[in-house]
């Protein structure tokens, strides 16, 4: 599983719209559940985007993910609002097949607390 898999096992909705958003409760502000103003997208590239359309709400700005990029810690803040045990993110052989396509560890070594460390700030 990537980290959009891991996003999609908790989102409690099977409705999408036309576009492919997830309308959801935003896990943050707690917005008014008839209105779900939270929207969750797994884009075409295995990436996701998620935001909220409560301007008040932190994560009225989008945020994401996009394979072989890092975690950042807003996507692990929003990951465990969702429910979901940050470590799942943390998964050494996605970690090591990004290491050998790109050629470097983007956050440091793993002893220095790097990109992959859970909860580490990118």
């Amino acid at each position: 599983m990537n980290t959009t898999d891991y996003f999609l096992s908790l989102i409690e909705t099977d409705k999408r719209s036309k576009s492919g958003w997830y309308n959801i409760v935003c896990p943050c502000c707690g917005c008014d559940s008839n209105k779900r103003s939270g929207s969750f997208l797994a884009t075409d590239t295995g990436g996701f985007r998620y935001k909220c359309h409560a301007h008040s709400c932190p994560y009225s700005t989008a945020t994401g993910w996009e394979p072989y990029s890092p975690v950042s810690q807003r996507v692990f803040d929003l990951y465990e609002l969702l429910g979901g045990d940050t470590t799942d993110l943390v998964d050494p052989p996605f970690y090591e097949d990004m290491v050998a396509t790109i050629g470097f560890a983007a956050g440091g070594s793993d002893a220095e607390g790097g990109c992959f460390a859970a909860g580490a700030a990118v």
